[in-house]
């Protein structure tokens, strides 16, 4: 997948599920899902790292979607002179492991890849490409950044949840569909 595909894929599948759900009235099939997006990181937690790579490292406080979520996918949007790794765990408990969920740079180089991180798998989770699919639902997350760079390239943090049960049911918005047109068949068929 291009990196461009990537980036629309990670920023708009979310909410066209959304979406599909609410406009097709098929919430009875479909999971709840929430997006939260976060442009302040102020409250996070800030350490620096030492040379040769200095970094900061920004923790977010514990962050609660409102309901048991099982799926998390996490964007971003950063300027071109930074190098971020994004991290994501379950919380509780607040011993969980940060799961990678990618590594972004711009300009990638052997210090500042731009990759996703396979083959992380435990009791509780697995990463599986940009999503972190849990186990058993949990009811809040925290997200981990590591970055190199200007703390201001750092633009916006997306993080969507996926619940466990489907959401309430709605009935179809029908007027909204149009009309049916009667479409003439091909003669090559």
């Amino acid at each position: 997948m291009s990196p461009v595909a990537k980036i629309w894929w990670r920023r708009w599948v979310p909410a066209c599920v959304f979406l599909a759900c609410w406009f097709f009235g098929v919430w009875g099939r479909c999971a709840e899902v929430r997006l939260l997006t976060l442009t302040n990181f102020q409250e996070f937690t800030r350490t620096t790292t030492t040379p040769p790579a200095e970094s900061v490292v920004l923790t977010s406080p514990v962050l609660d979607p409102g309901f048991p979520w099982k799926e998390l996918i996490v964007s971003w949007n950063a300027s071109t002179n930074v190098a971020l790794s994004v991290e994501a765990r379950p919380v509780p408990p607040f011993d969980s492991p940060f799961y990678s969920l990618g590594r972004w740079a711009a300009k990638p180089s052997p210090e500042s890849p731009r990759e996703s991180i396979n083959g992380q798998r435990d009791a509780r989770a697995e990463v599986k490409t940009d999503v972190l699919v849990l186990n058993q639902p949990a009811r809040q997350a925290q997200v981990r950044l590591e970055m190199r760079g200007p703390e201001a390239g750092l633009k916006r943090v997306s993080l969507a949840f996926s619940g466990t049960e489907p959401g309430p049911t709605n009935e179809p918005l029908r007027n909204a569909w149009g009309p049916e047109l009667a479409v003439p068949g091909s003669p090559y068929h």
